[in-house]
């Protein structure tokens, strides 16, 4: 385990002591996390696919101001973890047990999990598989499904695999998302951020996890807080809304924004979080 001080991160004007290291996820895989033990509760966060956890440094920066222990992944196949191949590694099962490995090395025994986009996918099926360690659920940009309209997803679907003959297996670290707020949902600056630091085969095998998911939340009962951009145009708010009708125990926040939410409307994201974990 590594131990080193975030200067952009400051509380009180001292700075912060993050510490970061791998856990071994499901097959075996290394999962790289960071994290600022301080109070409780443990705020989860997961990032979207095919980026890392420096997509989400606004919420890095303002939490680490707070009270709050704050644990960061970057997910298989993303940033530092590792990278592999088939769609069995990409299953969403596996990413939630990866999330469980890593709680189990810091002996969290419980936190709120926070996911944007594929990141609140893999929030929702750990959720269904590790309910007992949830104590809260916050899912940003998130739905029941992505696409319902058959021949649209039979479109998408072989554009996903198209891209997977292109060969460019990426390298680690972490992209500089700092340039890239205020982009459209539908961004070459932002997919080349993001392509560069995961490569084509998690990128095509994410994409299409996405493309083929459903909720397997129907009448899950923890606290759920759903945050969705009114002007998402990949994850559409309808089916924000949707999912939130489907749970027993939900609030919905609508953003004027798009699907970048965590770096367009970061104020609005991190009001929304603060808000809900304080209740």
């Amino acid at each position: 385990m590594f131990i080193y001080v975030s200067m952009t991160c400051q509380l009180r004007d001292v700075a912060v002591m993050w510490q970061d290291g791998y856990a071994r996820g499901r097959d075996g895989v290394k999962i790289y996390y960071k994290f600022l033990r301080k109070g409780l509760p443990w705020l989860v966060f997961l990032h979207g696919g095919t980026g890392s956890m420096s997509a989400m440094f606004l919420q890095e920066r303002f939490f680490s101001k707070k009270r709050f222990s704050l644990l960061f992944i970057d997910l298989r196949g993303h940033g530092y973890s590792s990278r592999g191949s088939g769609s069995e590694f990409f299953r969403l099962g596996n990413f939630a047990a990866d999330v469980e490995a890593v709680l189990k090395k810091l002996r969290i025994s419980k936190a709120v999990i926070i996911g944007h986009c594929f990141g609140s996918f893999v929030a929702q099926q750990f959720a269904k598989d590790f309910p007992e360690k949830v104590q809260k659920l916050i899912l940003i940009n998130s739905a029941t499904r992505i696409v319902k309209l058959a021949w649209l997803k039979a479109i998408l679907d072989g554009f996903f695999r198209f891209v997977r003959l292109i060969p460019y297996g990426g390298r680690n670290g972490h992209g500089d998302y700092s340039t890239i707020i205020n982009t459209f949902d539908i961004s070459p600056k932002r997919l080349l951020t993001d392509v560069r630091y995961c490569g084509v085969e998690t990128y095509s095998h994410v994409m299409l996890e996405s493309l083929n998911f459903s909720s397997p939340l129907e009448g899950f009962s923890k606290p759920t807080l759903l945050i969705h951009g009114k002007k998402d145009i990949l994850v559409l708010a309808k089916r924000g809304v949707e999912l939130s009708r489907m749970l027993r125990n939900a609030r919905l926040v609508l953003l004027d924004t798009n699907h970048v939410s965590v770096l367009n409307d970061a104020e609005g994201v991190n009001k929304a979080i603060l808000n809900f974990v304080n209740t």
